[in-house]
């Protein structure tokens, strides 16, 4: 039981540093970013403080106006995410056509 408060605090830490991170980085202060989203500024304070983690409606709020829901939960970016699986289906192309060219070659023979 200890084991998984600690590890569920640690993850509430991470999600409240990164909020706090986001919000800098769009050089805004708490009160604007409340105002934008809709959220209330208590349960944003909850959630910075590490009291609690973003309800459901609060990530929809966030996501609505444009702020990267993704980071704020995982730590990557829906870009950088995006941006890895396209590396990834380019790499598989490349092997499709590898198998393409042998398959070919070795019908070629027969």
């Amino acid at each position: 039981m200890k084991v998984q408060y600690a590890k569920q605090f640690r993850e509430t830490e991470e999600i409240s540093s990164r909020f706090r991170q986001m919000i800098k980085d769009h050089n805004m202060t708490q009160k604007a970013f409340c105002e934008k989203t809709g959220i209330s500024t208590g349960h944003l304070s909850k959630v910075l403080t590490g009291n609690a983690i973003p309800s459901g409606a609060m990530l929809i709020s966030i996501a609505k106006t444009g702020f990267d829901v993704n980071y704020i939960l995982s730590g990557s970016s829906a870009s950088e995410v995006l941006a890895d699986r396209e590396a990834e289906i380019e790499k598989l192309k490349v092997i499709v056509d590898e198998l393409r060219s042998i398959i070919h070659f070795n019908l070629k023979d027969k």
